[in-house]
């Protein structure tokens, strides 16, 4: 993913991570374990979720839940808000015990488009939204708190004020390239490998790759390459860590290929892609 104007993102011990973003770059089918909630702030983009596509007009909002494989097709003058919301951050205090399982199957039984909302519930769900993007940029004393505050009241709007969707799918009833995508999701920052994922998936490893390319127009170790590039990307902005470090938080297992593979792709090496976030951040 390419991030091309501000990205706040917490420690890795609190799971939020947010993100203002602009241009028209294409991100490609994937999934994750989060919560991605979406909010145009500038124009219009599309965005396709389990393969039913979306236009999400300006001052709208789409929150996708985990897991559901997406893709997002923005315009070329868009700008939006997008955040990743581990479901623990909302629920631990509410559902007995704490089980976002159950806050993902609650969530897929709701229209998440605010086109199919009351306008004051769009309005309020907006000022949410807003609010933890700022605690998230500003970190103020005790925004961790606002931030599982605010995710919560998110979580009772969308329980409350939501319609409950006309056509409802199982989240369970997922398909086979999601089904592969859940598990790459979960498993791509540690030793995930074709045949680990064709042996869970039911597949033989050639098949899983032939299947893979078919839907996907990439190769599975493309496709994990690209998830590890970006989570180091993430990672990069914590200038707590080392770069070895960054490299095996992302799945690499090897310092010297991940600097080769960033830099193929970055077209800059890990520390000099820092020092430029680091300065553009300190320039908004």
């Amino acid at each position: 993913m390419i991030y091309e104007k501000r990205i706040y993102q917490s420690n890795n011990a609190f799971p939020i991570s947010s993100a203002l973003m602009d241009g028209d770059s294409h991100f490609m089918m994937h999934c994750h374990r989060e919560l991605e909630i979406l909010f145009a702030k500038q124009g219009a983009f599309r965005v396709s979720v389990d393969g039913l596509e979306t236009e999400i007009p300006e001052n709208h909002i789409l929150l996708i839940p985990p897991f559901a494989t997406h893709e997002i097709l923005p315009s070329k003058n868009s700008r939006r808000i997008a955040i990743l919301l581990d479901l623990s951050l909302a629920g631990s205090s509410v559902w007995e015990g704490g089980d976002p399982e159950k806050m993902e199957e609650l969530l897929r039984e709701r229209e998440l488009c605010s086109t199919c909302w009351e306008e004051n519930v769009r309005a309020e769900t907006a000022g949410i939204i807003d609010g933890i993007f700022g605690e998230c940029a500003g970190h103020r004393y005790g925004w961790e708190l606002a931030v599982k505050a605010l995710s919560n009241e998110l979580m009772l709007q969308a329980l409350r004020f939501y319609p409950e969707r006309k056509e409802m799918a199982s989240a369970r009833n997922l398909s086979k390239i999601a089904g592969i995508l859940a598990y790459i999701a979960l498993h791509y920052t540690s030793d995930l490998t074709l045949s680990s994922c064709a042996s869970e998936s039911g597949f033989h490893p050639s098949y899983l790759s032939r299947y893979f390319r078919e839907h996907m127009g990439i190769t599975f170790q493309e496709y994990v390459k690209m998830l590890r590039i970006e989570r180091a990307q993430w990672l990069l902005r914590n200038r707590e860590l080392s770069i070895t470090e960054v490299c095996f938080g992302a799945g690499f297992r090897d310092i010297r290929t991940f600097n080769r593979l960033f830099k193929a792709c970055c077209g800059i090496s890990p520390t000099e892609w820092r020092r430029r976030a680091g300065e553009a951040t300190a320039k908004c």
